[in-house]
């Protein structure tokens, strides 16, 4: 495994700083679609102060890509690459664990085929000096439209089994709703809150980690959808 390590950003600063934001882009031989989700984080109106890229072993030239394009040489660019394809449960596994260690804040997550609009990060950023709050989270759309699955509630079904039901399309219009399940497209998660509940389960390798993990993070505080910022998902399905 290849990577590069800074000093952990949090070490110096003062009680009043602002949070620091790492972000952890899974990828697996998709170069193109990797390129345009890091075009994306690099043109946030509120700058990353890393972005962690976690290569599940490519076979396409996923790093000459990033060497090519020079996005190697930027210093916020940390590549990581892992020996097999972990599936994205690894890959966000290793993220997570990777992030939390250097110290961040707060860790955003997403596959490679997850573009952030320009301001999604500052419009998340501005719920996170809620101390309940343990994670915020984009509206996700696919061609225009709304994905509601991306994000989904428990329903309120009595008994020991519990339903999910998606977000309804109308509470989109409302400025934040308290969630349940968020995938991990486009999700960030306080790390303190991960040194509590662990990382990702690795052992899902493509489904399912982020609805576990949903739940694990939900012990710890509240999930906010946050819908006026936006992430485009390149796959329906």
């Amino acid at each position: 495994m290849s990577s590069v390590s800074s000093a952990a950003p949090g070490a110096s600063r003062s009680a009043s700083a602002a949070p620091t934001v790492a972000a952890v882009v899974v990828t697996f031989n998709r170069k193109a679609l990797l390129k345009q989700c890091l075009e994306a984080l690099l043109a946030q109106t509120q700058a990353l102060e890393a972005i962690f890229i976690i290569d599940n072993a490519s076979t396409d030239g996923t790093e000459a890509m990033l060497r090519g394009e020079g996005l190697l040489d930027r210093p916020e660019l940390r590549y990581v690459r892992l020996p097999v394809n972990s599936g994205g449960a690894g890959g966000f596994c290793e993220g997570v664990k990777v992030a939390t260690a250097q110290g961040f804040d707060w860790i955003w997550l997403m596959d490679d085929d997850a573009f952030a609009a320009a301001n999604a990060l500052e419009i998340l950023a501005s719920h996170l000096d809620d101390p309940s709050i343990v994670a915020v989270a984009p509206a996700v759309y696919t061609q225009g439209a709304i994905v509601e699955w991306h994000r989904e509630m428990l329903s309120g079904c009595p008994g020991f089994f519990k339903l999910t039901v998606p977000v309804p399309s109308e509470r989109y219009r409302e400025p934040a709703v308290e969630i349940d399940i968020a995938s991990f497209v486009g999700v960030l998660v306080r790390s303190s809150a991960v040194r509590q509940i662990g990382y990702p389960a690795a052992d899902f390798f493509i489904h399912c980690d982020d609805r576990e993990y949903s739940l694990r993070l939900r012990n710890q505080g509240r999930i906010l959808l946050v819908p006026a910022s936006v992430m485009t998902h390149e796959e329906a399905a």
